[in-house]
């Protein structure tokens, strides 16, 4: 196995963002952690992109193939990883995989998530996409109500 490093990062600034596509704020800050990174576009070999809700909330479920067209990175793969809270971090572990095993030697990733342009309503339904909606469903439970229960340590 090889060793890994973080080469650069970016980020857009903390705010509801409502008139920007969710695309749009994933290549502001990737574009910015390729500057810090110092590394040519070219080298990247990959693109892992941690969303959960990017279909139900703004109709885009293909985001990585979209962020990775936009940022010019070429004929690589762009992979969108879900798994709701954990949606970044899963990235980053793919990305890791990838540079440690020596499949590449730079890989993009990006974390990007929208909702406050939707209705609470909109949200607690596209949320509740990470529950068992079958079995926990019917009990009312929500996504966001279960995270409040363990939060209150029900």
């Amino acid at each position: 196995m090889r060793d890994v490093f973080v080469a650069g990062i970016g980020s857009t600034t903390f705010g509801k963002h409502i008139a920007t596509p969710i695309e749009s704020l994933a290549v502001e800050a990737a574009a910015r952690a390729i500057v810090e990174s110092g590394i040519d576009r070219e080298r990247i070999g990959a693109l892992y992109l941690g969303n959960f809700i990017s279909g139900p909330l703004t109709g885009k479920e293909v985001l990585a193939g979209i962020v990775g067209e936009r940022l010019g990175l070429g004929n690589i793969p762009c992979t969108k990883v879900e798994g709701a809270c954990a949606s970044g971090g899963i990235a980053f572990r793919h990305a890791w995989i990838a540079i440690a095993s020596g499949m590449c030697d730079a890989v993009m990733v990006v974390g990007v998530e929208k909702m406050t342009h939707a209705s609470t309503a909109e949200v607690t339904s596209a949320l509740n996409c990470a529950m068992d909606n079958e079995n926990d469903g019917p009990s009312g439970l929500t996504f966001p109500g279960l995270f409040g229960m363990a939060a209150s340590g029900a």
